[in-house]
């Protein structure tokens, strides 16, 4: 299942651009539409599924274009379902690759601060576990995505890419949320 789903998201990746026309402009010279992204603000809900350590990730975001190619974006994150508490800002730097008249290709610098919190081992003969667990960790990493306006103000987005992530006691290189993308919502101002 696992395959197939990755299979999936490779071609998506790989279609994108061929279902994207080219931008075409007005006769002012600046792009029509939302390939002309300077000052735009977007609010933003993303979900990163199953990542191993950290379980479901979601997080809300502001993404501020500061020109047409360049945008910085601040999250706040928190753990959902069963895996550990966790708590993260992150901050992201993403720069659009190729802008068509509905589809950005960008590239993504991140770093993120978590705070992670496990609960203490149940005695198996009755009684309660001791105290919980809590762990700082800083991940970096670069990551690869698109953003596909399904309308003016309104956008899909996929993401995917590596982290290093580190703290007391912790190392680890892999892709960020785990082996499925990032996949998110953004409403544009």
């Amino acid at each position: 299942m696992k395959k197939i789903i990755l299979a999936l998201l490779v071609a998506s990746f790989v279609a994108a651009p061929l279902f994207a026309a080219t931008t075409t402009t007005k006769s002012s010279g600046s792009p029509r539409g939302p390939q002309n992204l300077l000052n735009m603000v977007g609010i933003g809900f993303t979900a990163a599924p199953s990542n191993p350590d950290q379980g479901d990730v979601s997080e809300v975001s502001v993404r501020w274009w500061v020109s047409k190619t360049v945008g910085v974006e601040a999250g706040l994150g928190l753990g959902v379902g069963d895996g550990p508490g966790v708590f993260l800002f992150k901050g992201k730097t993403v720069i659009a690759l190729k802008n068509y008249q509905t589809v950005n290709i960008y590239f993504a610098g991140t770093a993120m601060i978590q705070n992670m919190s496990t609960p203490a081992p149940q005695n198996p003969l009755g009684g309660g576990g001791g105290a919980s667990q809590s762990t700082t960790m800083f991940a970096v990493g670069p990551g690869f995505g698109f953003e596909w306006f399904v309308i003016n103000n309104l956008s899909l987005s996929a993401e995917a890419g590596l982290r290093l992530t580190v703290g007391k006691g912790y190392t680890r290189f892999d892709m960020y949320s785990g082996w499925f993308p990032e996949i998110g919502v953004r409403f544009y101002f």
